[in-house]
């Protein structure tokens, strides 16, 4: 990244890390444990200092408590450039779902996607609104980490669903990080479920089973049947 991009976080590499020197931003924050740093412009505003931490999701949460200080400090000084609009989760849902896809009056979809995976979208976002509605969330950056955990555990499903709805919320934060609606994606720091067993596979209930068996019975008797006038005709035109 460059810093002409909105501010975020970075690991500053120490001296004693051995991915200090040009190129350190591009290793993956993973590789070490050096503290986090912040970087970039807002609203024209070079932001470059500490996040005293060495965890990414501290990182976050204190980089977005920053850029809301420097938007009040900018408000405060009569700068009327700023959006008073709160970017809440209820608009961001609608807008979200609006982006990919809608119901006319006759309930027929219209959108860039099909309607499956929209009506998906449309029920695990319903579910993350009512959510942040009953935790009394209203702004879409107060959604850190933790709140999507507390979510998440409100969810009694398998691993396989779990999966594929935190694939959802990325999609779904990472739409509005694009459109800087926030400074990062919640949800990425978050790990999916693994060693997932795929689902038991019973393709015939018992009773079907016993159907099938019962019409193979029945098949195999009336081919014996069969076989035995053909035989018994045979021998009476032969001899």
């Amino acid at each position: 990244m460059n810093r002409d991009n909105e501010p975020y976080p970075f690991r500053r590499h120490l001296r004693r890390c051995q991915f200090f020197g040009p190129g350190g931003r591009q290793v993956r924050e993973d590789k070490c444990r050096c503290p986090y740093d912040v970087d970039g412009l807002h609203h024209g505003e070079r932001v470059r200092q500490s996040l005293r931490t060495t965890s990414r999701q501290t990182a976050l949460r204190r980089l977005t408590v920053l850029i809301r200080k420097l938007d009040d400090r900018r408000r405060a000084a009569g700068d009327d450039t700023l959006s008073v609009a709160q970017r809440t989760v209820s608009a961001a849902v609608d807008r979200f779902l609006w982006n990919y896809g809608e119901l006319d009056q006759n309930r027929k979809f219209h959108g860039t996607i099909e309607y499956a995976p929209w009506r998906k979208y449309r029920t695990k976002l319903s579910l993350l609104r009512a959510f942040c509605e009953a935790e009394g969330i209203s702004d879409l950056a107060d959604v850190t980490v933790d709140v999507l955990e507390d979510f998440q555990r409100t969810r009694k499903i398998g691993l396989v669903t779990s999966k594929v709805e935190l694939q959802a919320l990325r999609t779904f934060f990472g739409y509005f990080v694009s459109r800087k609606w926030i400074t990062a994606n919640p949800a990425k720091e978050i790990k999916g479920p693994r060693n997932i067993k795929p689902n038991e596979v019973v393709p015939y209930t018992l009773r079907e089973e016993s159907l099938l068996l019962a019409a193979c019975d029945q098949i195999a008797a009336r081919n014996m049947k069969g076989a035995r006038s053909r035989t018994s005709g045979f021998g009476r035109g032969r001899w």
